[in-house]
C-alpha cells in the first residue's frame, strides 16, 4: 500500500480514522470529496492520497470491509484504553491490488445498487403515501 501513496492532499483523498475506544472503528475510511470552505482535521484522523494506480472508492470500500478489518488488525495497537493505527500502519498494510479496468467496474458496480436502494426507498415511500392516503379515504367513507 505505501508505493501507491502521494504526498498531495485533494479530493479523492482517503480520511482514516486513527483512534477511537472501540476497536472496530479504527481503521473506517471515507473519501474526501471535498468542501466549499477550507477544511481542517484533528489528530484522531489520517489524510492519505493515493497515486492513480489504486482507486480511493476501493480502497475505501475495501478497508471498511470485514476482509480489510483483518488486513489492518495486526497495524492497531492498544494504550490507556485507546485502540490507534500510525499512518504507517496503514501503508504497510498488504492490499489485493486488482486491474484499474477491475476497480472501475467495482466502483460502477456499487454505484449502481447504491442507486437501485434510492429508486427503491422512493418507491416505498410513494407506496406507503398512496397506502395511507387510500386507507384515510377508505375510513371516511369516500372509496
Amino acid at each position: 500500500f505505501k508505493a501507491f501513496v502521494s504526498k498531495v492532499k485533494d479530493v479523492g483523498d482517503l480520511l482514516f480514522i486513527r483512534v477511537n475506544g472501540n476497536r472496530e472503528y479504527v481503521g473506517r475510511c471515507a473519501v474526501f470529496t471535498g468542501h466549499c470552505e477550507k477544511v481542517a482535521h484533528n489528530d484522531h484522523i489520517i489524510r492519505i492520497k493515493l497515486n492513480n494506480l489504486l482507486s480511493p472508492f476501493y480502497v475505501s470500500h475495501l478497508f471498511n470491509h470485514v476482509a480489510g478489518k483483518k488486513l489492518l488488525s495486526a497495524a492497531i495497537k492498544t494504550s490507556a484504553g485507546q485502540y490507534t493505527v500510525s499512518q504507517d500502519g496503514l501503508e504497510n498494510v498488504r492490499l489485493p491490488i486488482p486491474s484499474k479496468k477491475t476497480q472501475e467496474r467495482f466502483e460502477n458496480v456499487v454505484e449502481s445498487v447504491k442507486i437501485s436502494k434510492v429508486q427503491l426507498i422512493r418507491s416505498l415511500s410513494l407506496t406507503n403515501n398512496f397506502f395511507a392516503s387510500l386507507s384515510q379515504r377508505a375510513f371516511r367513507g369516500e372509496l
